[in-house]
């Protein structure tokens, strides 16, 4: 990510030294920020037992729909990729190619900018996915962490934002 963009983003609104979530048979999701916030950037690591199947970032996501975007780790896959979430075969919003392969491992580096319906993820300085995001049930500019099927740690997390 471009140091200017980083440095833009003076205020911290949250630090936190390390979250955990999951279990070996479903997947967990936390909210982090619920509606407050339309800017911002996140920092944070992610490191997982050798259990999980997927770990990530959801964006814009509705806890009462079940639904949002999500930059996620496929690690089944091995794919950096962003989708919707749940993505399911009925669902209508499909991402084709929105992927780059991963280099499987099990500590990585991630970053998000996000500035209102557009967003950009970096994982480990060599991988960028961009995007933009539509409502797709309630507007929300909630954002969760979420680990399938195993343990995922998120270290250092730390979320800015310009105001």
């Amino acid at each position: 990510m471009p140091r200017s963009i980083k440095e833009s983003f003076t205020k911290t609104y949250l630090d936190v030294k390390e979250i955990v979530l999951g279990t070996a048979t479903t997947d967990e999701v936390k909210t982090i920020i619920n509606r407050e916030i339309d800017e911002y950037y996140l920092e944070c690591e992610i490191e997982f037992d050798e259990n999980l199947t997927g770990v990530g970032l959801l964006l814009n996501f509705d806890e009462v729909a079940d639904r949002g975007y999500g930059y996620t780790l496929n690690l089944f896959n091995n794919l950096f990729a962003f989708d919707v979430y749940p993505n399911q075969p009925w669902n209508l919003t499909n991402f084709i190619n929105v992927h780059r392969p991963l280099e499987l491992k099990r500590k990585y580096k991630l970053q998000l900018l996000v500035e209102k319906n557009i967003a950009v993820a970096y994982l480990d300085d060599k991988y960028a996915l961009s995007t933009r995001m539509y409502p797709l049930a309630t507007p929300t500019f909630n954002l969760g962490l979420i680990a399938k099927n195993g343990v995922a740690k998120f270290k250092n997390l730390k979320i800015k934002t310009r105001k």
